[in-house]
C-alpha cells in the first residue's frame, strides 16, 4: 500500500524501514504524477516484500521543496539504510524503475 506522508514524517518513516524507500514528490491532479502513480502502485505489489513506496504532495508541503531539493514533478527519491541513493526526474517507465529496484536493494 503506498502511503501518503507529510515531509516532516518522512525521515521517520525512512529511518524504521528495513526496506527500499521510494518517495515520490507530486502534484495532485497532474497527469504525469497520475501516470507515474500507477506504475508505482503495480511496482508495489511486485516487490511487496522488498520496497515501501511514500508520496509526499509538493503543494502541501513547500518546505519539502527546499529540504529535497525538488525542482520537477513527478520526482523520485531511492533510501536505502537511512541515506538517499538514487533520484530520478520526471515520469519513469515501469521496466526503468523495476531494473532500479533490483539494483539498489
Amino acid at each position: 500500500m503506498i502511503h501518503y506522508i507529510e515531509s516532516n514524517q518522512l525521515m521517520n518513516e525512512v529511518l524504521k524501514s528495513q526496506k527500499l524507500v521510494i518517495v515520490e514528490f507530486y502534484i495532485p491532479n497532474s497527469k504525469p504524477c497520475e501516470i507515474q502513480h500507477e506504475i508505482l502502485r503495480k511496482l508495489e505489489k511486485e516487490f511487496e516484500n522488498e520496497i515501501e513506496v511514500f508520496k509526499i504532495d509538493i503543494t502541501e508541503s513547500q518546505e519539502s521543496i527546499m529540504i529535497y531539493n525538488i525542482s520537477a514533478y513527478p520526482s523520485l527519491i531511492f533510501f536505502k539504510d537511512n541515506s538517499e541513493i538514487e533520484r530520478k526526474v520526471g515520469v519513469l517507465d515501469e521496466n526503468t524503475i523495476s531494473n532500479l529496484i533490483h539494483e539498489l536493494k
